[in-house]
C-alpha cells in the first residue's frame, strides 16, 4: 500500500512538471508567433507595394488595387486597410527607414528596421522593398519626390 502511495504520488509529480512546462513552451511559442506573423505581413505588403513611402508616424504601401497604411505608436503598430485594420503590441517600438543606405524622415523608402520588446527580448525586424528604375521614376514622379 505504502509503494502504490509513492508511486502514485512520483507519477503526480511528474504529469504536473511536463503540464507546467508545456504552458511554458505554449506561451513562449504563442508570443513568437506574433512577431513571425508581423514579419511576414510586413514583407508581403512591401513585396505588393509600387512604392512605400514615410511620413510623420505613417508608412504607406501605395499600390493600384488597395490603399494601405501602417501607423506606429510607442508601444504598438496599426495595420489599416479599406476595411479592416490589425493592431500588433510591440513594446518601446522604433522605426528606422532608409533609401539606398541613407536614413530617412520622410519620402520613399526601400528599407525599413524595426525595433520593439517581445516577451523580454529584444526584437529587430529587417523589411526591404526592391525597386526596378522604371517603377521607381514613375512613383518619384507621380509623388513629386526627387
Amino acid at each position: 500500500m505504502m509503494l502504490a502511495a509513492i508511486v502514485i504520488g512520483m507519477a503526480y509529480t511528474a504529469f504536473s512538471l511536463m503540464a507546467r512546462m508545456s504552458a511554458g513552451f505554449r506561451e513562449k511559442n504563442l508570443a513568437h508567433a506574433d512577431v513571425q506573423v508581423l514579419r511576414e505581413v510586413l514583407q508581403r505588403d512591401a513585396e505588393r507595394a509600387g512604392v512605400i513611402l514615410i511620413a510623420d508616424g505613417t508608412i504607406d504601401f501605395s499600390s493600384e488595387s488597395t490603399p494601405l497604411q501602417y501607423e506606429w505608436r510607442q508601444d504598438y503598430l496599426i495595420r489599416k486597410m479599406e476595411l479592416a485594420q490589425d493592431t500588433f503590441k510591440t513594446p518601446a517600438l522604433v522605426v528606422q527607414a532608409y533609401f539606398e543606405g541613407r536614413s530617412q524622415a520622410s519620402g520613399i523608402v526601400d528599407r525599413l528596421v524595426l525595433n520593439f520588446i517581445n516577451d523580454n527580448v529584444q526584437i529587430k525586424l529587417n523589411i526591404r522593398k526592391d525597386y526596378d528604375s522604371k517603377g521607381l521614376f514613375t512613383n518619384r514622379r507621380n509623388n513629386g519626390t526627387d
